[in-house]
């Protein structure tokens, strides 16, 4: 089993990369269901154009599941929350519906970078607010 890692998720978000575009920022979320269905890790990537998300096995995250990206300008809506511990939660409103999408500050238990992480989940709250 592989702990999530920045090589991989480097790997994993260039996958769901626009092009010509390049990463503003990135982190780890988990997207929350608020229903029978498991929440979902993940790995995000914001660029100047689109947020990105490349799904991981909840068990193994060195294993790419799925992945989508949402345009910003499709964003009809968004807030975000303070949650435990000092994460935050977005809540994205697109024409589909709202995705809850929990960042965390911490990376315990992981090879990411804590810098990195910081850094990505402050940009991505910031430009989201």
């Amino acid at each position: 089993m592989e702990l999530m890692n920045e090589e991989t998720k480097h790997e994993f978000l260039g996958k769901l990369l626009p092009d010509g575009e390049m990463y503003l920022a990135t982190a780890w979320g988990c997207i929350r269901s608020g229903g029978p269905t498991p929440n979902q890790y993940c790995y995000m990537g914001m660029t100047e154009s689109s947020l990105c998300f490349a799904c991981v096995n909840n068990v193994n995250p060195g294993i790419l599941t799925g992945g989508f990206n949402i345009p910003l300008a499709a964003i009809q809506k968004k807030k975000v929350k303070k949650g435990l511990f000092g994460s935050s939660i977005l809540y994205l409103t697109v024409k589909e519906g709202t995705i809850k999408v929990s960042l965390s500050r911490n990376v315990l238990g992981s090879k990411l970078d804590k810098n990195a992480q910081l850094s990505g989940v402050d940009y991505m709250v910031s430009h989201l607010s």
